[in-house]
């Protein structure tokens, strides 16, 4: 959790400040260009005393820059980027929490098909995770397993040791994207051109072949030193998610030509997988 301090009028000494308790960047999707030393994130919650909350979320989504208390780097929402929403929680005797974030990117239905991209942002909570059924877990990992053979050219039939079916999928953080594969799956829908074939197994292999091919992109987590200065070069990272309450999260952002073949090819192989 870092200080940030909002100077407003820096010859009568007028500033206000807010703690920021997480952020998730990702310059994938971001709607601005880069500028050095400045963190622009798409979702972040800020902490601030109820004296100090309407003055600086204010100047916040104005565009006025929030410089970090202890170095040089700093926050800013630009004043012309569209769909900055800001969600407010009152805690009585404490202060308020804010969330400020561009609701294009993690609305399920986002109203029309972009033109040109598949964009989104999943941030679900931690509890809804927990919460999905687990019955179908090992019938997904079955199924991950079988498609990666297929893609090695396993020959049908052959078995598979329990150590060579943990080497075909050691890259993917299968039981963890389990639960996001269903969720992925309706705001993809949303947002693509293409119909897709409606089935869990489906939808858990076009996020796994997302993940891989890096379409889908899971936010870097911070190490034991991490400070959010560190995402000031990030292309997808987040702080302070873990302690709010929020999974890890998932990014999407590709064109409609790349999603498109990665579909053709997807469906070909379920088909042929399904019999």
């Amino acid at each position: 959790m870092t200080t940030y301090v909002i100077q407003t009028n820096t010859e009568k000494g007028r500033s206000f400040q807010g703690a920021c308790l997480g952020m998730l960047v990702a310059t994938q999707i971001a709607p601005w260009e880069e500028k050095s030393k400045v963190i622009r994130p798409i979702w972040s919650v800020w902490g601030t005393t109820e004296g100090e909350t309407g003055p600086f979320i204010a100047n916040l989504r104005l565009g006025k820059v929030a410089q970090a208390d202890r170095d040089k780097h700093c926050i800013e929402f630009m004043k012309s980027s569209i769909g900055l929403t800001c969600i407010q929680q009152v805690v009585p005797g404490v202060g308020t929490l804010t969330t400020l974030f561009f609701s294009e990117f993690f609305r399920q239905d986002p109203g029309f098909v972009d033109p040109t991209h598949i964009q989104f942002c999943l941030l679900p909570p931690k509890s809804w995770l927990d919460s999905q059924p687990k019955d179908n877990a090992q019938q997904m990992i079955d199924w991950a397993v079988l498609t990666k053979a297929q893609e090695r050219h396993v020959p049908p039939g052959y078995y598979l040791t329990p150590q060579e079916r943990r080497q075909l999928v050691a890259d993917e953080d299968l039981e963890e994207l389990i639960p996001y594969a269903g969720l992925f799956a309706v705001y993809l829908d949303m947002r693509t051109r293409a119909p897709m074939i409606q089935d869990p197994r489906f939808y858990f292999q076009l996020l796994i072949s997302c993940v891989s091919n890096g379409f889908a992109i899971r936010p870097a987590l911070p190490g034991p030193y991490f400070q959010d200065k560190h995402l000031v070069d990030a292309q997808c990272a987040s702080m302070g998610l873990d302690d709010l309450g929020v999974g890890r999260g998932l990014v999407m952002h590709c064109t409609h030509e790349q999603f498109e073949e990665l579909l053709i090819r997807e469906t070909d192989k379920f088909l042929q997988l399904k019999g």
